[in-house]
């Protein structure tokens, strides 16, 4: 296990194949030393040590203006010198201690030690979440770059130092997550949206997403309760349509008169009203990419998923029936969610 001496961070990712492992692992260290390793500890320094260089001067000002030169000349010219070595034993302390630069900046500097402090705890919980992640397919890392484009990283970073309260940083550490395991998970507009997005939005934007569907949230075209709430999550970016008439009409391939709608591990069999339909109409708020970005994070309640769909879409139904599939397989006897009695007669 190798161990980040800054933070702690545990590197002992396992994500599954050889091949993919070090292609993830490459891709973390690679942030890593982007945001932690020789080039911010440098620039660090740097600061560091132009801060002490002003601040020595200021301190040998005060002193001279303290004294109002009342002190021999000889004496406070010896005395400043002595102040001045001081200072300059400080500065090359500073060189060959960095663990001396936290402790300066996070005392002098509170401002921009608690900066790198929410970056540091985004890093911790990347760490954490990047090991829970499922594996990438072998395939679909073969063309992934060994390193975080570092403009996308000098753009995290910028983001993260702003996250001061926990959960923020658990949404800066799962953003940078993702984007390690699958390059290109999430565009700049995605960072500045999440940077602006507060706790409220987000709250209804998880609750509305994990019921997704056809790329969208689904609307109930007769309870309207909703409504401003997607007023909201497109305002924020993250939905279009809401006002607007952007319906989806699903072409289905085979048997007319017969639906089947999936969600990870489970179905709807769904028969129409009609026999020869074989086409559906559904509201539909598309998700934006930023929306479907942040959809990834928000995760999907599967089966809540296609009750709800069934709810919705039960009038252009005559049966429904939600069946659990394993192994690719679907499950019976399954839940009825809507049956319709036969005519007499029919």
């Amino acid at each position: 296990m190798v161990e980040d001496k800054k933070t702690g961070t545990e590197l002992d990712i396992k994500v599954g194949t050889g091949g993919v492992e070090a292609k993830i692992r490459s891709r973390w260290l690679s942030a890593l030393d982007a945001l932690l390793g020789n080039r911010a500890e440098i620039k660090g320094l740097n600061e560091a040590l132009k801060l002490q260089v002003e601040r020595n001067r200021a301190e040998r000002d005060a002193f001279a203006h303290e004294r109002h030169m009342t002190v021999e000349r000889g004496k406070l010219s010896q005395e400043m010198k002595a102040l001045e070595a001081t200072g300059d034993l400080l500065v090359q302390r500073l060189r060959d201690d960095p663990a001396l630069v936290e402790e300066f900046a996070r005392r002098y500097y509170p401002e921009l030690a608690q900066k790198q402090e929410n970056v540091d705890r985004s890093l911790e919980s990347a760490s954490n979440q990047l090991k829970l992640l499922p594996a990438p397919e072998p395939s679909a890392v073969e063309d992934y770059s060994d390193t975080v484009d570092e403009d996308w990283l000098n753009f995290w970073r910028d983001y993260a130092e702003k996250a001061s309260s926990q959960r923020m940083q658990r949404l800066w550490g799962r953003i940078l997550a993702g984007e390690i395991q699958e390059e290109g998970s999430f565009s700049r507009t995605t960072l500045r949206i999440a940077a602006e997005l507060n706790k409220h939005t987000a709250t209804i934007f998880q609750k509305h997403a994990r019921l997704r569907y056809f790329d969208g949230l689904i609307v109930s075209p007769t309870d309207q309760s909703d409504l401003d709430e997607f007023i909201q999550l497109e305002d924020a970016g993250l939905i279009n349509g809401v006002g607007a008439n952007l319906s989806k009409n699903p072409k289905i391939d085979d048997d007319a008169g017969f639906f089947v709608f999936r969600s990870g591990d489970w179905c709807l069999h769904c028969y129409a009203s009609r026999p020869d339909t074989n086409w559906i109409e559904v509201e539909v708020f598309t998700l934006t990419r930023a929306g479907l970005e942040f959809a990834a994070i928000a995760g999907q309640d599967d089966k809540a998923t296609l009750l709800r769909l069934a709810e919705i879409l039960g009038g252009q139904f005559s049966d429904i029936t939600l069946f659990p599939i394993e192994h690719e397989r679907v499950v019976p006897p399954g839940e009825m969610l809507k049956e319709t009695e036969p005519s007499p007669g029919g």
